[in-house]
């Protein structure tokens, strides 16, 4: 796989509707090709092949202008473009044969419908606050499969540069500009909305400030930082879904003591238990919470193939908050190429709300597991949206 290789056979329809097109052909596909060498290069890092890439998100998507490369480029992947706007989504369902899908202005409302082994996410965090950053990658990281990729764009030391040297505003009046880079000298992070908009604008981010927040994710690891990656103009971070990424100090015996406000997160996983298919099993651990939210923590076991790829995922909702102790069990039949299971708590990490919380949860290598003759007994993991319709 060369970086720079570029793909010849990409499709040419440009929408007349697409704002991203100025006129420049050859600058509109370059844009594309920028976009598949970082992305090659976040392959070349993770050490997976072209034909790993089955499924492919494109969020936002616009018109298509990054994603019909990405659809020359891996052509068995399965191709999803997600956006708000509406029309972009239905020309990439027509042009370039991907799956529809409608965003929302509410990251959690965003519904994507399945796991994907790459995300691209190209200038859209450049305009969102810090916040809207930390619900976005939450959602990337709860619809990456494992081991899947995730690109996106940053706004770094380049754009601080255009700004202060005044070759660009970036659509701020001087009374903003002067307030966003006030922001970025103090806090490493800057956003300020275009005018007009109370959600919409511009960020920038040091490079220390983005990595700072990857850290915090339990579940991502960092592959590159690429200063200036797309287009010789934005900042490119690839990281890979990775769940043993465990920062949460998990004991090896006896409980774990948990306390977290809402805005923080708690992820921890096991080792890997080597499982038989098609056969059916019990897992159990108990918990005594004194403090939480159904929906905002759970007990998980998540199955995968011999490669790795998580295949399903069986979970209970941590229910009572009592603070007594109580047992949580998941009885299941494993899919056809099950290989080896995890087990693992999740709080306010892939969950549909977050909450604080405080309980004492038993160490991952005290959890029970045995064959089973029982029936299948596991909470719905999308159970939540039958609440959201109440």
């Amino acid at each position: 796989m060369h970086l720079a290789e570029p793909v010849y056979d990409v499709i040419k329809e440009i929408s007349h509707n697409d704002d991203m097109f100025a006129g420049n052909e050859a600058h509109y596909f370059s844009v594309g090709q920028s976009a598949l060498k970082c992305i090659r290069l976040a392959l070349l890092s993770a050490g997976k092949g072209i034909d790993e890439i089955r499924s492919i998100l494109d969020l936002p998507c616009g018109y298509g202008r990054v994603l019909r490369t990405l659809k020359a480029a891996f052509p068995k992947a399965q191709l999803t473009a997600c956006d708000l706007n509406e029309e972009g989504v239905r020309f990439c369902e027509k042009v370039l044969g991907a799956t529809p899908v409608y965003s929302n202005p509410k990251v959690d409302r965003i519904k994507l419908g399945g796991k994907f082994d790459l995300i691209w996410c190209g200038s859209l965090l450049t305009h969102m606050d810090k916040g809207t950053w930390k619900d976005f990658l939450d959602l990337f990281s709860g619809a990456l499969s494992f081991h899947g990729i995730l690109v996106f764009s940053t706004h770094g030391r380049s754009v601080i540069k255009k700004i202060t040297s005044g070759e660009s505003t970036y659509g701020l009046e001087e009374a903003k500009l002067s307030n966003l880079l006030d922001q970025y000298r103090h806090k490493g992070f800057g956003y300020m909305d275009y005018k007009g908009n109370s959600s919409y604008g511009i960020s920038v981010s040091s490079p220390s400030s983005v990595l700072s927040l990857i850290e915090k994710m339990s579940d991502l690891r960092l592959l590159s930082y690429i200063e200036k990656g797309w287009d010789d103009h934005q900042d490119v971070v690839c990281c890979i879904k990775d769940p043993f990424m465990d920062i949460s100090a998990e004991k090896t015996t006896g409980v774990n003591l948990v306390s977290l406000e809402k805005e923080k997160r708690y992820s921890s996983n096991s080792k890997k238990i080597r499982v038989n298919s098609n056969k059916k099993y019990r897992f159990s651990t108990k918990a005594a919470c004194t403090k939480g939210g159904i929906y905002s923590a759970y007990f998980a076991v998540i199955m995968l193939d011999a490669t790795d790829n998580e295949i399903a995922r069986y979970i209970r909702w941590f229910r009572n908050f009592s603070g007594k102790q109580k047992e949580y069990s998941v009885t299941f039949t494993t899919p056809a190429n099950s290989a080896n299971a995890i087990i693992g708590y999740r709080i306010n990490v892939e969950t549909p709300i977050q909450a604080d919380f405080e309980g004492e949860l038993s160490a991952l290598s005290s959890v029970m597991f045995t064959e089973s003759e029982g029936i299948d007994e596991f909470d719905d993991i999308n159970e939540n949206l039958m609440m959201e319709r109440r």
